[in-house]
């Protein structure tokens, strides 16, 4: 019981580090003259130049790997870092912040199914139950159901998609991973790689418009701590004992967050809408960290037999099953 307790509170705990980036971006840009890119450029390559100093000095050996196994540890380093930062800023840039939101969080749904199919996880009443109650809360935190609120640009959407895409594949790619490598090589070579690469599309797309030394060490010290290495840390910790689904769920209390901060720190005012999605999402995340496991859905098809003999084998990660293949 300890440990899904201990994974729990680890996503929780990360879900909350990421719901400060918003006001911290708002708060960090009114003194420091530079560009959202910038930023998130910054906070990525701190980030990693901080991981890879520390385990230079206490655990070499994370850091050495095949280099048969770098081509994976690479794409998923891109399409986390590389592909998902620039796509959310380009998502908000194009159609606001709300629906650049709402796209970013059909993320949960993405992950549940996708390791219902590619992880072989278990899709339970609870989980369908939670996701359903998140996914609502999301829609009325961001104020989707205004319809002023919603964008009509297409490429805009196309971003905010690719966003939810690699944001899920965060959790689904970082399932197999585990199963082969320490959570700190993990770490270190997925923010190496998709820092280097997040630096050449910051070079591409604007390359003089970087902050004095000073906003650096700002960005750099909150934004490349705070929001980037901590709560990477605990999410990636807390994978290795939950299932990618429900950690993916859990994590949808960052908007929550953020929209508690907002009110706080940038005085910006809630509908009665938005406070009933906060609530749904809270609902949501508090019946995953304390409901069980919760029943399965009636099993379907000739896929129901072998699923059975599938769950009386032991796997080395938890919701690491094979997918079943005849249903």
């Amino acid at each position: 019981m300890r440990r899904p307790l201990r994974a729990t509170l680890m996503v929780l705990s990360a879900a909350c580090l990421w719901g400060t980036i918003g006001t911290s971006y708002s708060v960090i840009l009114d003194d420091v003259d530079t560009d959202l890119l910038a930023v998130v450029t910054i906070r990525a390559v701190t980030a990693t130049a901080l991981l890879w100093g520390w385990l230079a000095l206490r655990d070499r050996a994370a850091l050495r790997i095949a280099a048969a196994h770098v081509p994976a540890l690479a794409t998923f380093g891109l399409v986390k870092v590389t592909v998902f930062y620039p796509a959310l800023i380009f998502a908000f840039d194009r159609t606001g912040v709300a629906v650049g939101t709402l796209l970013l969080y059909l993320a949960p749904a993405i992950v549940t199914l996708g390791a219902v199919v590619f992880l072989g996880e278990r899709l339970t009443r609870r989980r369908v139950g939670a996701l359903t109650a998140t996914t609502v809360g999301c829609v009325l935190v961001v104020g989707a159901y205004r319809p002023g609120s919603m964008a009509t640009d297409l490429g805009g959407v196309a971003w905010g998609l690719l966003a939810a895409v690699s944001y899920a594949c965060y959790s689904l790619g970082g399932k197999p991973l585990l199963a082969r490598h320490g959570v700190a090589t993990v770490l270190a070579y997925h923010l190496a790689l998709g820092s280097g690469g997040l630096v050449l599309v910051k070079l591409a797309v604007s390359p003089e418009s970087w902050p004095d030394w000073q906003g650096v060490l700002i960005i750099g010290g909150y934004n490349g701590v705070v929001t980037t290495l901590a709560p990477i840390a605990l999410y990636t910790l807390g994978l290795r004992g939950l299932p990618a689904g429900e950690a993916s769920i859990l994590s949808t209390l960052e908007p929550v967050v953020a929209l508690v901060l907002a009110a706080a720190v940038l005085e910006e005012r809630l509908a009665t809408g938005q406070w009933l999605g906060a609530l749904c999402v809270v609902a949501g995340v508090a019946a995953l960290a304390v409901g069980g496991s919760g029943r399965r859905l009636p099993a379907l098809g000739r896929g129901a037999t072998a699923r059975r003999r599938a769950r009386s084998t032991t796997y080395p990660v938890r919701g690491a099953e094979p997918a079943d293949k005849s249903a």
